[in-house]
């Protein structure tokens, strides 16, 4: 199953967006590839300058 969640998350990291998912409808790897591809997404989100500021958002703020 984790191999769904590492080819979400590098999906995300290739620009593919969540409705690519290869796999089936209800199966658990395409929840385990969502939550790969969430994941990354959250991290990237993390790193980025918020455009007011040019600073990076703290954790938890």
């Amino acid at each position: 199953m984790s191999d769904a969640y590492q080819e979400g998350r590098a999906a995300f990291q290739k620009g593919l967006k969540l409705e690519n998912n290869p796999y089936s409808e209800n199966s658990e790897q395409r929840k385990r590839w969502e939550e790969g591809w969430e994941e990354a997404m959250m991290e990237a989100d993390l790193k980025r300058p918020t455009p007011c500021t040019g600073e990076r958002p703290r954790p938890g703020t």
